[in-house]
Protein backbone atom coordinates (compact mmCIF):
# COMPACT_ATOMS: atom_id res chain seq x y z
CA UNK A 1 0.00 0.00 0.00
CA UNK A 2 1.43 3.31 -1.28
CA UNK A 3 0.56 6.48 0.75
CA UNK A 4 1.07 10.47 0.32
CA UNK A 5 3.15 11.30 -2.90
CA UNK A 6 4.84 7.67 -2.24
CA UNK A 7 3.61 6.67 -6.13
CA UNK A 8 5.10 9.52 -7.64
CA UNK A 9 7.80 8.24 -9.90
CA UNK A 10 6.98 4.89 -9.88
CA UNK A 11 7.00 2.52 -12.47
CA UNK A 12 3.48 0.27 -12.21
CA UNK A 13 4.11 -1.42 -15.53
CA UNK A 14 1.97 -4.41 -15.19
CA UNK A 15 0.40 -4.00 -12.15
CA UNK A 16 -3.07 -3.28 -11.44
CA UNK A 17 -3.60 -0.39 -9.24
CA UNK A 18 -6.24 0.80 -7.01
CA UNK A 19 -6.78 4.57 -6.22
CA UNK A 20 -8.81 5.51 -3.31
CA UNK A 21 -9.64 9.01 -2.17
CA UNK A 22 -11.40 12.23 -2.63
CA UNK A 23 -12.06 12.93 -6.29
CA UNK A 24 -9.66 16.34 -6.56
CA UNK A 25 -6.95 14.36 -5.21
CA UNK A 26 -7.63 10.69 -7.48
CA UNK A 27 -7.76 13.21 -9.87
CA UNK A 28 -4.21 14.19 -9.47
CA UNK A 29 -3.07 11.15 -9.22
CA UNK A 30 -4.48 8.77 -11.86
CA UNK A 31 -3.14 10.75 -15.19
CA UNK A 32 0.25 10.03 -13.94
CA UNK A 33 -0.73 5.93 -12.68
CA UNK A 34 -2.53 5.15 -16.10
CA UNK A 35 0.90 6.10 -17.84
CA UNK A 36 2.36 3.09 -16.95
CA UNK A 37 -0.36 0.29 -14.70
CA UNK A 38 -1.44 -2.42 -16.54
CA UNK A 39 -5.05 -1.37 -14.43
CA UNK A 40 -6.33 1.07 -12.75
CA UNK A 41 -9.45 1.09 -10.61
CA UNK A 42 -10.38 4.40 -9.36
CA UNK A 43 -12.68 4.40 -5.96
CA UNK A 44 -13.59 7.92 -5.44
CA UNK A 45 -14.82 8.34 -2.63
CA UNK A 46 -16.65 11.89 -2.84
CA UNK A 47 -17.23 14.01 -5.97
CA UNK A 48 -15.05 17.67 -6.20
CA UNK A 49 -15.38 20.35 -8.57
CA UNK A 50 -12.75 20.16 -10.88
CA UNK A 51 -12.14 23.59 -12.75
CA UNK A 52 -11.57 23.43 -16.76
CA UNK A 53 -7.69 24.51 -17.17
CA UNK A 54 -6.62 28.04 -18.71
CA UNK A 55 -5.65 29.01 -22.01
CA UNK A 56 -1.59 28.98 -22.26
CA UNK A 57 0.30 31.53 -20.84
CA UNK A 58 1.45 34.07 -23.23
CA UNK A 59 -1.74 33.94 -25.35
CA UNK A 60 -4.18 36.38 -25.93
CA UNK A 61 -7.03 34.22 -24.53
CA UNK A 62 -4.62 33.25 -21.12
CA UNK A 63 -4.35 36.93 -20.13
CA UNK A 64 -8.25 37.46 -20.38
CA UNK A 65 -8.80 33.92 -18.91
CA UNK A 66 -6.38 34.75 -15.50
CA UNK A 67 -8.16 38.33 -15.48
CA UNK A 68 -11.33 36.79 -15.50
CA UNK A 69 -10.45 33.33 -13.04
CA UNK A 70 -8.50 34.66 -10.90
CA UNK A 71 -10.37 36.12 -7.70
CA UNK A 72 -12.85 33.21 -8.87
CA UNK A 73 -9.99 30.43 -9.09
CA UNK A 74 -7.55 31.23 -6.60
CA UNK A 75 -8.36 34.08 -4.68
CA UNK A 76 -11.59 33.28 -3.60
CA UNK A 77 -10.62 29.84 -3.09
CA UNK A 78 -7.67 30.47 -0.79
CA UNK A 79 -9.59 33.50 1.20
CA UNK A 80 -12.93 31.30 1.49
CA UNK A 81 -14.54 34.57 -0.16
CA UNK A 82 -16.33 33.70 -2.63
CA UNK A 83 -19.25 35.33 -3.62
CA UNK A 84 -22.24 33.79 -5.01
CA UNK A 85 -21.75 35.26 -8.51
CA UNK A 86 -17.77 33.76 -8.52
CA UNK A 87 -19.38 30.14 -7.56
CA UNK A 88 -22.05 30.19 -10.15
CA UNK A 89 -19.88 31.27 -12.87
CA UNK A 90 -17.09 28.48 -11.57
CA UNK A 91 -20.05 26.01 -11.40
CA UNK A 92 -20.94 26.47 -14.67
CA UNK A 93 -17.71 26.72 -16.18
CA UNK A 94 -16.77 23.21 -14.44
CA UNK A 95 -20.13 21.23 -15.50
CA UNK A 96 -19.29 22.62 -18.93
CA UNK A 97 -15.92 21.16 -19.03
CA UNK A 98 -16.95 17.93 -17.38
CA UNK A 99 -20.17 17.42 -19.97
CA UNK A 100 -17.56 18.36 -23.02
CA UNK A 101 -14.98 15.95 -21.78
CA UNK A 102 -16.76 13.61 -20.48
CA UNK A 103 -19.31 11.46 -22.58
CA UNK A 104 -20.91 8.54 -20.53
CA UNK A 105 -23.94 10.46 -18.56
CA UNK A 106 -23.89 7.83 -15.86
CA UNK A 107 -19.96 9.00 -15.34
CA UNK A 108 -20.67 12.31 -15.46
CA UNK A 109 -22.89 11.98 -12.85
CA UNK A 110 -20.33 10.01 -10.77
CA UNK A 111 -18.19 12.55 -11.17
CA UNK A 112 -20.63 15.54 -10.38
CA UNK A 113 -20.10 16.93 -6.69
CA UNK A 114 -23.06 17.24 -4.64
CA UNK A 115 -21.86 20.50 -3.05
CA UNK A 116 -22.29 23.43 -3.96
CA UNK A 117 -19.10 25.21 -6.15
CA UNK A 118 -16.32 25.99 -3.85
CA UNK A 119 -17.85 24.53 -0.44
CA UNK A 120 -14.66 21.89 -0.62
CA UNK A 121 -12.72 23.72 -2.65
CA UNK A 122 -11.71 23.17 -6.18
CA UNK A 123 -8.89 21.85 -8.35
CA UNK A 124 -7.79 22.41 -11.86
CA UNK A 125 -8.58 19.37 -14.24
CA UNK A 126 -5.47 18.55 -16.82
CA UNK A 127 -6.12 14.96 -17.62
CA UNK A 128 -8.34 13.37 -15.19
CA UNK A 129 -11.53 12.60 -17.08
CA UNK A 130 -8.88 11.78 -20.41
CA UNK A 131 -7.65 9.14 -18.14
CA UNK A 132 -10.71 7.92 -17.24
CA UNK A 133 -11.54 7.24 -21.05
CA UNK A 134 -8.76 4.88 -21.19
CA UNK A 135 -10.22 1.31 -21.75
CA UNK A 136 -7.23 0.30 -18.97
CA UNK A 137 -9.04 2.50 -16.07
CA UNK A 138 -12.57 2.01 -14.02
CA UNK A 139 -14.60 4.44 -12.03
CA UNK A 140 -15.85 2.27 -9.23
CA UNK A 141 -19.32 3.25 -7.98
CA UNK A 142 -19.08 1.70 -4.84
CA UNK A 143 -16.99 2.70 -1.87
CA UNK A 144 -14.39 0.81 -0.54
CA UNK A 145 -15.19 -1.61 2.59
CA UNK A 146 -11.71 -2.88 3.27
CA UNK A 147 -8.17 -3.78 2.30
CA UNK A 148 -7.92 -7.98 1.93
CA UNK A 149 -5.38 -10.06 0.92
CA UNK A 150 -5.56 -9.99 -2.99
CA UNK A 151 -6.28 -6.11 -3.24
CA UNK A 152 -9.81 -4.16 -2.29
CA UNK A 153 -13.54 -5.34 -1.08
CA UNK A 154 -15.86 -2.53 -1.87
CA UNK A 155 -19.09 -1.66 -0.17
CA UNK A 156 -21.43 -4.18 -2.53
CA UNK A 157 -18.97 -6.83 -1.23
CA UNK A 158 -17.12 -7.53 -4.56
CA UNK A 159 -13.55 -8.25 -3.81
CA UNK A 160 -11.26 -6.24 -6.94
CA UNK A 161 -7.40 -8.00 -6.90
CA UNK A 162 -5.31 -5.02 -7.81
CA UNK A 163 -1.51 -5.35 -7.18
CA UNK A 164 -0.91 -1.91 -5.18
CA UNK A 165 -3.45 0.39 -3.42
CA UNK A 166 -2.90 3.94 -3.41
CA UNK A 167 -4.32 5.82 -0.27
CA UNK A 168 -4.25 9.40 -0.90
CA UNK A 169 -4.10 11.71 2.32
CA UNK A 170 -7.67 12.81 2.48
CA UNK A 171 -8.80 9.41 2.00
CA UNK A 172 -11.55 8.20 4.57
CA UNK A 173 -9.82 4.85 4.54
CA UNK A 174 -6.64 6.64 5.55
CA UNK A 175 -7.79 7.91 8.59
CA UNK A 176 -9.31 4.02 9.07
CA UNK A 177 -6.16 2.82 8.54
CA UNK A 178 -4.31 5.35 10.85
CA UNK A 179 -6.58 4.79 13.68
CA UNK A 180 -6.10 0.78 13.66
CA UNK A 181 -2.35 1.30 13.39
CA UNK A 182 -2.73 3.52 16.36
CA UNK A 183 -4.94 0.49 18.05
CA UNK A 184 -2.12 -2.46 17.18
CA UNK A 185 1.04 0.07 18.75
CA UNK A 186 -1.40 0.37 21.94
CA UNK A 187 -1.44 -3.41 22.33
CA UNK A 188 2.20 -3.87 21.81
Amino acid sequence: MLRDDAWRGRDFSGQRVAVIGPGDEVARIVPSVIATAARVKVFQEEARWLRPPGPPAGSLGGSVARLVTTPIGQVADLLGVAGPVDRLVGERLSRRHLRRSVDDAWTRRLLTPHRRFGARGTSVERDYYRALADERCVLVAWPVYALVTDGVRSAEGVEHRVDVVVVTAGSRLRATLQDTDRSEEQSR
